[in-house]
């Protein structure tokens, strides 16, 4: 029998949008060589055509800048949070809110 969308048999499992184990493992792997050779990469850079420069940096960074699937991941964030704060009690939002005011208004004296 089909599980509906969404939903699985196991309601504990990886959360929609994770990484799985190989997936992970291998960007660690990928972000250990990068910082392993960070120095070399640079002298690298640094010798190359401005062109080839910029495919290289733009290559790099598909690795790093999330992809517009991350929007996915922001909004399943953000009704995981919209949960959390359904299940607060109404005394500490109110702390929350309060603090994050004060926080707002200082940000914005140094600002001015």
């Amino acid at each position: 029998m089909a599980f509906p969308k969404g939903q699985s048999g196991n309601p504990a499992g990886r959360p929609a949008g994770s990484l799985n184990k190989t997936t992970a493992k291998a960007k660690k792997v990928f972000e250990n060589l990068l910082f392993d050779h960070i120095d070399q990469l640079r002298n690298d850079i640094q010798t190359m055509t401005p062109e080839r420069r910029v495919s290289a940096l733009l290559k790099v960074a598909e690795f790093i800048i999330p992809k517009a699937n991350a929007s996915l991941d922001i909004s399943l964030e953000y009704k995981e949070l919209e949960k959390l704060l359904h299940q607060t009690p109404n005394e500490y939002l109110e702390a929350i809110t309060q603090k994050i005011i004060s926080l707002n208004l200082k940000a914005n004296e140094h600002e001015h």
